[in-house]
């Protein structure tokens, strides 16, 4: 934790990821279960929440795997992929969402994110 320096969006991001994933963090069976219960879970397609983009967001199936876009312009200048934290733990939270929406629109951007799937060497499947 970088104290106050960090702003405040990123104090409210780690505040959900302590408060959703405690009971996970320290026990390795819990862990285990949640990582199960996410793979029949990625069964479903994602779907982008519903609130007011600054972007042109949409989810595409690109390179084997779904991905949301967020096209700041017709004409982006930029490229981003952006990855967040437990990527492979937790599915995309709505303040990523909000993020790739904002970062997209204020850089001029094209922001991929990777709707990942749980790598099945971690559930010992693989």
């Amino acid at each position: 934790m970088m104290g106050d320096k960090m702003s405040k969006m990123s104090k409210i991001v780690e505040f959900a990821l302590d408060k959703k994933n405690s009971e996970y963090f320290e026990d390795a069976e819990k862990a285990k279960e949640h990582l199960q219960k996410r793979s029949l879970e990625e069964d479903e397609p994602y779907k982008l929440p519903k609130r007011i983009y600054h972007s042109k967001a949409e989810i595409r199936d690109m390179f084997g795997c779904q991905m949301l876009t967020f096209k700041g312009a017709e004409e982006a200048e930029s490229l981003v992929i952006y990855l967040h934290g437990e990527i492979y733990v937790n599915e995309i939270m709505n303040v990523h969402v909000a993020f790739c929406d904002k970062l997209a629109k204020k850089a001029n951007a094209c922001v991929y994110h990777n709707i990942a799937r749980i790598p099945q060497h971690l559930l010992g499947w693989g």
